[in-house]
This record gives C-alpha cells, sequence and structure tokens, in this order.
C-alpha cells in the first residue's frame, strides 16, 4: 500500500510478478512505486524482464527540479532515471509538488521543474499542492518564518510559468489531486493553452477550492 516495491531484489520482484499472473490472471495492469536509485540500480535488461513479466508502469516523486529544492528534499537523478526506462516498455509516471520552493523559489521551482520534465519526457506527469501535516519537519520552517507559503493565486502564477516554459510533447499531464487549488487536464503541449486560459478565469474569478477541501 503506497510502498516502494521496486526497492527489491531483481529475483523477489520476478516471482512477485510471477505469482500475481499465476494467481490473478485477468489483472489489467501492475504498477510500482519507485525511486530514482531503484530505478537506476537496475540495467535495462533487468527492467525489460520486469516489462515482461507485467510491470507496465513506475511512479517516481520528482518533486521540483530545483537542484537547491532537490538538495533540501534529498532527490536526484531524474533525467537518468527516465533514461533508463526508455525503450523497456515500462510507463514513467512523474510527481510534482506545487509550492514546495515556497514564495521565495516559486519561479525557480516552476522553471526549473518544466525544464526537468522537458529533459525527462514522461508518459505521465501529476502536480500536486503543497499541503503540511502536523509534524511534517517543513512546518517548523514555515512557523519560524524561514518560509512562506503560496497563495492559492501565487499557485496558479506557478503553475502559469511551468506551462509556458514545458516542452514534453505527449505527456500526459494531470492536476487534479485533492490538494489542488484548480483542476487541470490535458496532454502536453497539445492542451497547454487551454489549461492557460483555465488558469485565468479562475484567477479573474478568484475561484479556488476551499482549504478544508483539500484535505479529503
Amino acid at each position: 500500500a503506497d510502498g516502494d516495491a521496486l526497492v527489491l531484489s531483481q529475483e523477489k520482484l520476478c516471482t512477485i510478478l510471477r505469482l500475481c499472473r499465476q494467481y490473478f490472471p485477468k489483472t489489467e495492469r501492475i504498477t510500482s512505486y519507485g525511486t530514482a536509485q531503484d530505478i537506476l540500480r537496475k540495467s535495462k535488461e533487468e527492467l525489460q524482464e520486469l516489462h515482461e513479466l507485467g510491470l507496465d508502469m513506475i511512479y517516481l516523486g520528482a518533486e521540483s527540479g530545483s537542484p537547491e529544492i532537490l538538495e533540501h528534499i534529498h532527490k536526484e537523478e531524474y533525467v537518468r532515471a527516465a533514461e533508463r526506462l526508455r525503450g523497456t516498455g515500462i510507463c514513467l509516471s512523474v510527481t510534482l509538488i506545487s509550492g514546495l520552493g515556497g514564495q521565495k523559489m516559486l519561479e525557480e521551482h516552476a522553471v526549473a521543474s518544466a525544464k526537468l520534465i522537458t529533459a525527462m519526457k514522461p508518459d505521465y506527469l501529476g502536480f500536486l499542492t503543497l499541503l503540511l501535516e502536523p509534524g511534517a519537519p517543513m512546518l517548523q520552517e514555515v512557523k519560524a518564518g524561514m518560509m512562506q507559503l503560496l497563495t492559492p493565486a501565487q499557485v496558479l502564477e506557478e503553475m502559469e510559468l511551468f506551462l509556458t516554459h514545458v516542452d514534453s510533447e505527449g505527456t500526459v499531464f494531470r492536476s487534479n489531486h485533492a490538494s489542488n487549488y484548480i483542476s487541470l487536464a490535458g496532454n502536453l503541449n497539445r492542451d497547454i493553452s487551454v489549461m492557460l486560459e483555465k488558469i485565468q478565469k479562475s484567477r479573474e474569478r478568484d475561484a479556488f477550492k476551499n482549504e478544508s477541501m483539500r484535505r479529503l
């Protein structure tokens, strides 16, 4: 349940995939969460073997394309991981988080993330919006005044910057998680103009999801 199954050895993963097919023959899709490091620990041949045994997609939480932000949350090597997966048959779904850099790094987070996705060209891209729960280490930075969270309007500004800088033809784009202030969906680059128009209309109407609804 939301675990990083790809951390397992090749032998264990192959055994599990074979058992899935044996006991659940009508299974339509098998996916796994994974880190860039997990992917890079496996050769292209091993990844192809996993796909042949039924692994269809890996979910990778990139969160941001900013080196400074990535260093802060200990994430790296995403482009290399995407390149390793390319041609294996396994689809890549990447997740980014709006607002992760706070107000100070709004532009850096948006533009650097766009460059990262342009380099990775994943099959799917999902955007969540930062939502801090009690106990989150980052919440202490906010309380201490070291980080200022984005307002709903600034989240839209950040998304607008991302969409105007990204170039990832064919990537299926979704920003319709419960945490998002507005829902966006389309294909890059085809539907970018439509999504930018929706952002502008939401801004003009000041139409954002209520904070209580973001925690459902």
